[in-house]
């Protein structure tokens, strides 16, 4: 019975160095992977929300390109809009054409030998129907260009249905000098 109890005994001696043994590799072997596999999920984890905010700020470049061209584009218009000193010739040019194409027939146009800084004043003397006056001066209004109408002198005929009128125009320039705008 010895030999039974003995054998017992050596049995469960060899079960308890196996379980240590298993327990020894699992926590010098297992436990490290362990520890490079939770570290490796952090950095992850963190790549991750790098990767989320790049995605961010590369929608919010777009965003800003956009916005830049649609900028780009109103300062073009801008420019159209106000020209420069050397561009009045086109704008007196952009006048004859209005008064033509309302039915006007243009007399002259004489640039104000007095310049104020940034406004060319001139003097535009029409003739033409008084319905034709009035869709040159709402084309006017209509025009991309400021242009002030500061005075209107209108004559008529008592015979003929036309009118000469005579307006005095401020003309709005951007100075040559003016940076910001790009042709």
């Amino acid at each position: 019975m010895e030999n039974s109890a003995n054998q017992t005994n050596q049995s469960s001696v060899i079960i308890l160095i196996c379980v240590l043994i298993i327990t020894s590799v699992a926590y010098f072997l297992i436990n490290p992977t362990l520890a490079k596999i939770k570290d490796s999920n952090i950095k992850l984890s963190a790549k991750t929300n790098e990767i989320n905010e790049m995605k961010t700020k590369i929608s919010s470049l777009q965003t800003l390109a956009t916005d830049f061209t649609s900028a780009t584009d109103q300062v073009k218009k801008l420019g159209l809009a106000l020209p420069t000193d050397s561009d009045t010739a086109n704008v007196l040019v952009q006048l004859e054409t209005m008064a033509i194409s309302s039915g006007l027939q243009m007399n002259s146009i004489q640039p104000s030998t007095q310049a104020k800084k940034g406004v060319v004043n001139m003097t535009v003397s029409l003739q033409g129907e008084y319905t034709s006056l009035v869709n040159f001066i709402t084309a006017m209004e209509k025009n991309l260009r400021p242009i002030d109408i500061k005075t209107i002198n209108i004559a008529s005929a008592k015979k003929e249905n036309n009118v000469t009128t005579n307006f005095s125009l401020g003309l709005e320039l951007l100075s040559s000098g003016t940076s910001g705008v790009s042709k």
